[in-house]
């Protein structure tokens, strides 16, 4: 998150993958009805239908859905009408609870990013709401990888440069919650994270800690640690003190020191050069970036599969749903402008 100027607050997010996904846009009306669960989840879970969490949208957005009608879909990352953004990402770590408790109702994990975007205008309110433990969460499968689980935490930031991190342990949500909190990565945990940013902080003479040999270095490899010090060194480092600066630029900027190139990969160092990307490559790649101006109100999505760029206007009021697919394993928008006009109507795919 790039809160450096409280006037202009701007998101960035890589969004990587083994093999290419199905994405869509997705813009979501005011009042509309969902649920927590799909009715096949309902009956993989074994719970009623009165169970399950139900809410009514009370702020308009435009979101990432991954997946088809076909497969389902999973909500990624979006930014609603009030400026808050939800990014849910990859955690290894995740643990779940074993049964639903009376008081509790259940929201599938790939509806989550989603039902947070529908109901809540700030950090602290979707904080208050996840620490009464009001949630039973429920599993699922990635649409279009089966074999991957939806282990998920979610990055939340708004328009007031307000952060927190969620992530699900023993079936409970884990909250970090603070304005420094500005960088991300799926793993591991987010405590260690802290800790691994407290040391960096050291080495590059941050935050008063009176290091008298700063080194400034910073790796460049492919791993979540070591994107997520990168990710930290160009946040941490950046100057406050620039006037004039373009933020959703400047966030742009931080964030593709982080991406992976598609076929990268560490066969080639062992004597393969032969790389099928769907099958061998064990390193995810950056499909998408994402970049959300809560200020401002605009949506931007950088095709990482195909050269191709578009931007949505979130305020655009709407009467339904309306999705346009935007890259998959063979297909890209391949243009650069605003994307509102090829969005059309669709069903609810969260109404049932």
């Amino acid at each position: 998150m790039n809160n450096i100027d409280l006037n202009w607050v701007t998101v960035g997010r890589n969004f990587d993958w083994e093999f290419p996904l199905t994405s869509s846009v997705f813009r979501s009306p005011i009042g509309a009805s969902r649920t927590g669960l799909s009715e096949k989840e309902m009956e993989s879970a074994q719970l009623k239908r009165d169970q399950v969490l139900t809410w009514t949208v009370l702020y308009s957005s435009i979101s990432i859905l991954i997946g088809t009608d076909t497969e389902g879909y999973g909500m990624s990352d979006g930014l609603n009408t009030k400026g808050l953004v939800v990014n849910v990402l990859y955690d290894a770590t995740t643990s779940w609870g074993e049964t639903i408790a009376d008081e509790q109702k259940a929201l599938g994990l790939l509806r989550w990013g989603q039902f947070v975007l529908d109901s809540f205008a700030k950090v602290r309110d979707v904080v208050r709401y996840f620490e009464s433990q009001p949630v039973f969460f429920v599993s699922g499968a990635v649409p279009g990888d089966d074999e991957s689980e939806t282990e998920l935490h979610l990055i939340i930031s708004d328009q007031y440069g307000d952060s927190a991190i969620i992530g699900i342990k023993q079936g409970k949500a884990i909250i970090h919650h603070s304005k420094k909190y500005t960088v991300a990565t799926n793993q591991p945990e987010y405590k260690t994270q802290l800790s691994m940013m407290n040391y960096w902080h050291y080495q590059w003479n941050l935050n008063g800690t009176n290091n008298p040999t700063p080194v400034f270095t910073a790796p460049g490899g492919e791993t979540p640690v070591q994107r997520f010090q990168r990710a930290c060194f160009y946040r941490q480092l950046t100057s406050y003190d620039s006037v004039g600066t373009n933020r959703v630029a400047q966030v742009k900027g931080m964030v593709s020191t982080c991406a992976v190139p598609l076929l990268c990969s560490t066969s080639n160092a062992i004597g393969s050069n032969q790389v099928d990307l769907e099958k061998e490559d064990p390193i995810a790649a950056t499909l998408w970036t994402s970049i959300c101006d809560s200020t401002k109100q605009k949506y931007y999505f950088f095709d990482g599969m195909q050269l191709g760029s578009v931007w949505f206007d979130v305020t655009t009021s709407v009467d339904q749903c309306e999705i346009a697919l935007l890259s998959n394993a063979t297909y890209s928008l391949g243009f650069m402008s605003n994307g509102d006009s090829i969005l059309k109507d669709c069903k609810d795919p969260f109404s049932h």
